[in-house]
Protein backbone atom coordinates (compact mmCIF):
# COMPACT_ATOMS: atom_id res chain seq x y z
CA UNK A 1 0.00 0.00 0.00
CA UNK A 2 3.01 2.35 0.17
CA UNK A 3 3.68 1.72 -3.07
CA UNK A 4 2.42 4.31 -6.01
CA UNK A 5 3.52 5.69 -9.48
CA UNK A 6 5.52 8.68 -9.05
CA UNK A 7 5.34 10.06 -12.70
CA UNK A 8 5.09 8.08 -16.04
CA UNK A 9 8.74 9.39 -17.87
CA UNK A 10 8.70 7.04 -20.81
CA UNK A 11 4.61 7.06 -21.58
CA UNK A 12 5.34 10.12 -23.86
CA UNK A 13 9.32 10.00 -24.21
CA UNK A 14 8.81 7.53 -27.75
CA UNK A 15 10.09 4.20 -28.42
CA UNK A 16 13.10 4.44 -27.42
CA UNK A 17 13.08 6.37 -23.62
CA UNK A 18 15.38 4.48 -21.28
CA UNK A 19 14.10 4.27 -18.16
CA UNK A 20 15.54 5.93 -14.64
CA UNK A 21 19.50 4.60 -13.78
CA UNK A 22 21.72 5.57 -11.06
CA UNK A 23 18.82 6.88 -9.10
CA UNK A 24 20.82 8.72 -6.15
CA UNK A 25 18.91 10.35 -3.14
CA UNK A 26 20.35 14.45 -2.06
CA UNK A 27 18.70 16.05 0.34
CA UNK A 28 15.05 14.79 -0.09
CA UNK A 29 15.44 15.07 -3.79
CA UNK A 30 16.07 11.68 -5.98
CA UNK A 31 18.32 12.53 -8.87
CA UNK A 32 18.90 10.10 -12.22
CA UNK A 33 19.27 9.77 -15.34
CA UNK A 34 17.34 9.61 -18.49
CA UNK A 35 16.67 9.49 -21.90
CA UNK A 36 13.79 10.45 -24.09
CA UNK A 37 13.14 11.48 -27.49
CA UNK A 38 13.37 14.95 -27.00
CA UNK A 39 16.75 15.84 -24.79
CA UNK A 40 18.74 12.38 -25.43
CA UNK A 41 20.23 11.05 -22.07
CA UNK A 42 20.53 13.96 -19.30
CA UNK A 43 19.97 14.77 -15.94
CA UNK A 44 16.53 14.02 -13.88
CA UNK A 45 14.89 14.84 -10.27
CA UNK A 46 12.05 14.24 -8.74
CA UNK A 47 10.77 15.24 -4.71
CA UNK A 48 8.07 12.14 -4.90
CA UNK A 49 5.43 13.85 -7.01
CA UNK A 50 4.42 14.43 -10.53
CA UNK A 51 4.63 18.16 -9.95
CA UNK A 52 8.20 18.43 -8.89
CA UNK A 53 9.52 15.63 -11.14
CA UNK A 54 11.12 16.69 -14.39
CA UNK A 55 14.52 17.52 -16.38
CA UNK A 56 17.16 18.93 -14.69
CA UNK A 57 19.48 20.57 -17.33
CA UNK A 58 19.90 19.63 -21.06
CA UNK A 59 23.68 19.48 -20.86
CA UNK A 60 23.87 18.77 -24.56
CA UNK A 61 20.59 20.54 -26.31
CA UNK A 62 18.67 18.68 -28.45
CA UNK A 63 18.81 14.59 -28.97
CA UNK A 64 22.84 14.36 -28.15
CA UNK A 65 23.48 12.75 -25.00
CA UNK A 66 25.53 14.10 -22.00
CA UNK A 67 24.88 10.65 -20.19
CA UNK A 68 25.34 12.01 -16.43
CA UNK A 69 26.78 8.88 -14.43
CA UNK A 70 28.84 8.04 -11.21
CA UNK A 71 25.77 10.26 -9.34
CA UNK A 72 27.43 10.93 -5.67
CA UNK A 73 26.05 12.47 -3.09
CA UNK A 74 28.49 14.98 -1.82
CA UNK A 75 27.84 18.23 0.97
CA UNK A 76 24.38 18.42 0.10
CA UNK A 77 24.83 18.45 -3.43
CA UNK A 78 25.07 15.79 -6.23
CA UNK A 79 27.97 15.36 -8.20
CA UNK A 80 28.53 13.22 -11.11
CA UNK A 81 30.38 12.59 -14.55
CA UNK A 82 29.05 13.87 -18.04
CA UNK A 83 30.01 14.73 -21.72
CA UNK A 84 29.70 18.00 -23.66
CA UNK A 85 31.09 19.24 -26.64
CA UNK A 86 33.29 21.50 -25.44
CA UNK A 87 35.00 19.65 -22.53
CA UNK A 88 34.70 15.95 -22.95
CA UNK A 89 33.79 13.50 -20.04
CA UNK A 90 34.60 15.83 -16.69
CA UNK A 91 32.91 16.59 -13.07
CA UNK A 92 29.54 18.15 -12.66
CA UNK A 93 27.77 19.46 -9.82
CA UNK A 94 24.23 20.57 -9.28
CA UNK A 95 22.37 22.00 -6.84
CA UNK A 96 18.99 20.42 -8.88
CA UNK A 97 18.39 23.61 -10.76
CA UNK A 98 19.40 24.15 -14.29
CA UNK A 99 21.55 27.31 -13.06
CA UNK A 100 23.22 25.94 -10.16
CA UNK A 101 24.11 22.46 -12.71
CA UNK A 102 27.58 23.00 -13.58
CA UNK A 103 30.83 21.85 -15.03
CA UNK A 104 33.45 21.76 -11.53
CA UNK A 105 36.61 21.72 -13.40
CA UNK A 106 37.85 20.94 -17.20
CA UNK A 107 40.75 18.77 -15.92
CA UNK A 108 41.79 17.73 -19.21
CA UNK A 109 41.03 21.08 -21.32
CA UNK A 110 38.82 20.92 -24.50
CA UNK A 111 37.35 17.71 -25.85
CA UNK A 112 40.17 15.56 -26.66
CA UNK A 113 40.00 13.23 -29.65
CA UNK A 114 40.45 10.32 -29.13
CA UNK A 115 38.49 10.74 -25.98
CA UNK A 116 40.91 10.68 -22.79
CA UNK A 117 40.07 8.58 -19.94
CA UNK A 118 37.16 10.93 -18.74
CA UNK A 119 36.26 11.03 -15.21
CA UNK A 120 35.72 7.61 -13.41
CA UNK A 121 34.50 6.48 -9.73
CA UNK A 122 33.90 9.43 -7.65
CA UNK A 123 33.95 8.43 -3.87
CA UNK A 124 33.70 10.29 -0.58
CA UNK A 125 35.65 9.71 1.60
CA UNK A 126 35.78 11.39 5.12
CA UNK A 127 35.15 15.39 3.80
CA UNK A 128 36.64 14.84 0.39
CA UNK A 129 35.57 13.60 -3.02
CA UNK A 130 37.88 11.54 -4.68
CA UNK A 131 37.73 10.50 -8.48
CA UNK A 132 40.40 9.22 -11.26
CA UNK A 133 40.88 11.29 -14.36
CA UNK A 134 43.52 12.15 -17.06
CA UNK A 135 44.89 15.52 -17.04
CA UNK A 136 46.35 14.75 -20.78
CA UNK A 137 49.69 15.58 -18.88
CA UNK A 138 49.85 12.44 -16.25
CA UNK A 139 47.89 10.02 -17.28
CA UNK A 140 45.18 8.76 -15.72
CA UNK A 141 45.99 10.17 -11.77
CA UNK A 142 43.61 10.21 -8.14
CA UNK A 143 42.33 13.38 -7.87
CA UNK A 144 40.31 15.10 -5.11
CA UNK A 145 37.87 17.79 -5.19
CA UNK A 146 36.02 20.08 -2.50
CA UNK A 147 33.32 21.03 -4.73
CA UNK A 148 35.03 23.83 -6.09
CA UNK A 149 37.42 24.38 -9.39
CA UNK A 150 40.06 25.81 -7.06
CA UNK A 151 39.67 22.67 -4.70
CA UNK A 152 39.65 20.22 -7.56
CA UNK A 153 43.66 18.90 -7.79
CA UNK A 154 45.55 15.72 -8.12
CA UNK A 155 46.59 14.19 -5.25
CA UNK A 156 49.84 12.63 -6.76
CA UNK A 157 51.03 11.71 -9.58
CA UNK A 158 51.70 7.90 -8.55
CA UNK A 159 53.27 6.49 -11.70
CA UNK A 160 55.44 9.54 -13.28
CA UNK A 161 55.00 10.58 -16.43
CA UNK A 162 51.93 10.20 -18.83
CA UNK A 163 50.99 7.02 -18.71
CA UNK A 164 49.53 7.08 -15.37
CA UNK A 165 48.41 4.66 -12.44
CA UNK A 166 44.71 4.37 -13.38
CA UNK A 167 43.15 4.14 -9.99
CA UNK A 168 40.19 1.56 -9.52
CA UNK A 169 38.14 0.11 -7.36
CA UNK A 170 37.96 3.53 -4.73
CA UNK A 171 36.95 2.56 -1.30
CA UNK A 172 35.97 4.52 2.04
CA UNK A 173 36.34 2.63 4.95
CA UNK A 174 35.92 4.80 7.98
CA UNK A 175 37.19 8.18 6.18
CA UNK A 176 39.46 6.91 4.64
CA UNK A 177 40.03 6.34 0.64
CA UNK A 178 41.53 2.93 -0.18
CA UNK A 179 42.12 2.06 -3.83
CA UNK A 180 43.71 -0.32 -6.20
CA UNK A 181 46.57 1.36 -8.81
CA UNK A 182 48.06 -0.13 -11.80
Amino acid sequence: TGTRLVADLTADAGPRAAYPREITAVRGTVFFRLGDEAHGTELWKSGGHRANTGLVKDIIPGLARSIPSNLTAFRGLLFFTAYDRDHGRELWRSDGTEEGTVLVKDVFPGNPDPPSYGVSEPTVAGDTLFFATDDGETGPELWKSDGTEDGTVRVRDIRAGEIGSYPQHLTDVDGILFFSSG
